[in-house]
């Protein structure tokens, strides 16, 4: 943009001596305030860390004033002195080690006697061992006091604190516990709030004058006792601080020479500061930022105010105000319409270019709806077969999940892709063993390969009923007979793609079949070659004829087929047949079977008439069995002498659908009349 007029040369000028003048002054009064409150932050901290510090010596205090105090330890201490002199006492070191044991972060308790010479201790190596009695040997009264901080041969930080032990007035000696302050030490190690380059040290006034500082490391280490001499200068800001006063904070340099602030709190428990000594360089360089981003921003807002001055200058302020609104209701609109603006100045051709680009972007957003509606649809067809997929594959793992039946998958050219649990299982291997390999190459069977040729040539399913197969590397108890199906699986021009196998094991199924039919032969012949006479008779219609009677109020059966010799008669005609031996065809001259059936009429005497009359009622009584005497004809006119005993088949007491008749034939030889 071109600009042509006087007014914009003077303001620009007085917009950046405006901008300069207020970056000096935030600079001045941003410096001032951030110097306080770094200050106010650090000093926070070091009372936040020494009120840590204060207490975790007073929770160590309290500790042993409670094991001192407990009633059990004096009890055990007087009584072990009373009677073992100055021996060692195991029976009140158990109890030291336990009370050691359950109380975290101890390390040793030593019970000194009035010489100040170690008596009993939870470390064996320390008994006997002469201490100061000046450092340990105390009145006896109740307080506990604090000993001071200091390091042991390994070169931790521990606390060594040092009371009386009483017995009512009885003094039995001191009781000294040490132990490492790891909550004292992880306090020292916090330095929250310093920054990266930040410290935080303990330091104490050694007798020969000498800061002894105790720093810990940011990585782990153990602590070092470094000397620090008081010229130096940090040495003497340090000092300074730990006299008290007003000098707890102060800037200064270090030992490198970089620019640093000191911050010194007294603990209260021990004759030790805490000292926070931070890089002011670091703790100023957010300032810093801030500054430089506040003076970004009033660039910023210098140069906005120098382009609408301009603006102003030219009169554009209007033709803006109708452009955007217009573009704002074009927006509204769905950009459809173009925005109108006839002058032909650097307004026009920014409308101009606006217009075009929105014709572009209309283009643009129609083609990208054709697209979403399109990749909508497809979307929605590929759930669709997403859904019909994991479907399929629910119903195949049904499938080969069968816990009866043996499933394979072949392809169209016999090869193993998938085997069920169970097949495999059958086949003697791993389900993995079987895929890729052929099926005719693990199992050689010629009829079997012909009827896998005719389902791939026809794609109609083959089924065999009790077909004898046996897997070569199976178990002996794997079957020897199988229901066998091969069902084929199509692709959708109906080429033959896959088959399904299944295979049920009815090898216990045919074995029994087998060995019913073993039985059932046994048992006819015996039937048909026994010596003795024998009927099998259905007598269902006979006794469906009792109850209709007895329905119709006739009491006393026997009585009413005596009277009633034609419903006797039809009872006769009503006996079915259903088997008799050779034996009942020798003896009634009977050719066959199916003549034996219809002759029984023929054969039956008075006689014989009356005992089957007695017999039906005998059975409908509910007797499953009857025996009588009786005679019978033969087809030649022979009149037989015999014994018949009839009985109801187990199972069969409720139709009467199975009776067994027994004739024995008491005719005597030289007896033609039968008497």
């Amino acid at each position: 943009m071109k600009i042509r007029t006087r007014a914009t040369f003077h303001i620009l000028p007085l917009v950046l001596l405006i901008l300069a003048g207020t970056t000096l002054l935030h600079d001045v009064v941003y410096g001032y305030f951030l110097d306080r409150e770094i200050h106010s932050r650090l000093r926070a901290v070091a009372l936040i860390q020494k009120k840590r510090l204060d207490d975790i010596l007073e929770w160590h205090t309290e500790r042993v004033g409670l094991i001192a105090s407990r009633s059990n330890l004096r009890q055990a201490l007087s009584q072990y002195l009373d009677q073992r002199g100055d021996a060692v006492g195991s029976g009140v070191r158990s109890l030291l080690l336990e009370i050691l044991h359950a109380t975290p972060g101890f390390r040793k308790i030593t019970l000194l006697n009035p010489a100040g010479q170690s008596v009993l201790s939870t470390d064996p190596g320390d008994v006997g061992i002469d201490h100061s009695k000046e450092d340990y040997f105390v009145r006896a009264h109740e307080t506990v006091t604090v000993g001071d901080l200091f390091h042991d041969e390994a070169g931790e930080l521990n606390g060594r604190l040092g009371g009386p032990l009483l017995l009512g007035r009885r003094f039995l000696g001191v009781l000294l516990v040490e132990s490492r302050m790891h909550s004292l030490l992880g306090v020292v190690q916090d330095d929250t709030g310093l920054g990266r380059s930040g410290e935080a040290m303990l330091v104490q006034k050694s007798a020969k004058g000498e800061l002894l500082r105790l720093t810990p490391s940011r990585f782990g280490h153990s602590l070092a006792k470094t000397p620090m001499h008081s010229g130096s200068a940090l040495g003497a800001m340090i000092e300074a601080g730990m006299l008290g006063g007003d000098r707890e904070a102060g800037d200064g340099l270090d030992e490198d020479g970089h620019p640093v602030l000191v911050f010194v709190q007294p603990l209260a428990k021990v004759d030790w500061s805490l000292v926070l000594k931070i890089d002011a360089e670091e703790m100023r360089a957010p300032g810093r930022s801030a500054r430089d981003g506040a003076f970004q921003v009033l660039a910023g807002m210098g140069l906005v105010v120098f382009f609408l001055v301009t603006l102003l200058t030219r009169r554009l302020v209007r033709p803006l105000e109708e452009v955007s609104a217009a573009m704002q209701l074009v927006g509204r609109e769905g950009q459809e319409q173009p925005v109108i603006y006839d002058r032909l100045d650097e307004l026009g051709d920014l409308v101009a270019a606006c217009n075009a680009r929105s014709a572009r972007l209309n283009d643009a957003h129609r083609r990208i709806q054709e697209k979403s509606r399109l990749l909508e649809r497809q979307m929605g067809e590929r759930e669709r077969l997403e859904r019909s997929c994991q479907e399929s594959n629910l119903l195949l793992a049904k499938i080969f999940s069968n816990h009866h039946l043996l499933v394979a998958h072949l392809d169209s050219r016999g090869n193993f892709l998938r085997v069920n649990p169970l097949y495999a299982e059958a086949g003697g291997h791993p389900p993995e063993y079987f895929i890729g390999r052929n099926y005719l190459d693990l199992f050689p069977d010629p009829s079997l390969m012909a009827h896998l040729q005719q389902v791939l040539n026809t794609g109609k399913p083959w089924i065999a009923h009790d077909h004898p197969f046996e897997f070569p590397d199976a178990n002996h108890a794997s079957g020897r007979y199988w229901d066998c199906s091969l069902d084929p699986l199509h692709t959708p021009r109906g080429e033959v793609s896959g088959l399904i196998w299944h295979m049920l094991d009815v090898t216990r199924r045919k074995e029994s079949l087998m060995a019913l039919e073993g039985s059932e032969k046994r048992y006819r012949d015996l039937f048909e070659n026994a010596p003795i006479p024998y009927w099998e008779e259905d007598l269902s219609q006979i006794k469906d004829l009792l109850i209709d009677l007895t329905n119709k109020g006739v009491e006393d059966l026997g009585a009413y087929l005596c009277a009633h010799a034609d419903v006797l008669e039809e009872c006769v005609r009503r006996v079915h047949i259903t088997d008799v031996n050779r034996a009942s065809l020798t003896l009634y001259g009977v050719g066959d079977k199916g003549q034996f059936c219809r002759v029984l009429p023929k054969i039956m005497t008075p006689e014989s008439m009356q005992t089957f009359a007695d017999g039906l009622v005998a059975l409908a009584n509910g007797e499953n069995t009857y025996s009588c005497e009786s005679r019978h004809l033969s087809l030649n006119g022979r009149l037989l002498r015999t014994m018949v005993h009839v009985s109801l088949t187990p199972g069969h007491e409720g139709d009467w659908s199975r009776v067994l008749v027994c004739i024995l034939d008491l005719t005597l030889p030289r007896d033609p009349e039968g008497v």
